[in-house]
């Protein structure tokens, strides 16, 4: 569980830094330009390059991935000090102890 945790935490932290940079663009090339920043809002040349017109809804596509990047980074966080915290028990008879000890005395 740790490991998980921790590579959470290195996932978390590279998209949240690299975002605008790396993911944003990745997110144009699967899902469209026109997608994330509206139809009417890219203005396309005749070399085949764009422009966004509306940097705000660019903006927001930033800002939830590195939110999703954030949370990813939380997460793991919670699971690398949860699983620290958390005592395992060693053998069934831990866990049902107080089964075992009641049956030992003679009752049910």
């Amino acid at each position: 569980m740790k490991t998980t945790g921790w590579i959470l935490i290195s996932v978390g932290l590279i998209v949240a830094a690299l975002s605008p940079k790396i993911v944003f663009p990745g997110l144009e090339r699967l899902i469209g330009i026109e997608s994330i920043v509206g139809k009417e809002n890219v203005s396309y040349h005749t070399d085949g390059t764009y422009l966004f017109t509306n940097p705000a809804a660019m903006n927001r596509w930033i800002l939830s991935v590195a939110t999703l990047g954030a949370a990813t980074f939380i997460a793991g966080i919670m699971l690398v000090f949860n699983t620290r915290k958390r005592k395992v028990p060693t053998s069934a008879s831990t866990v049902l102890g107080t089964r075992c000890a009641a049956s030992k005395s003679g009752e049910a």
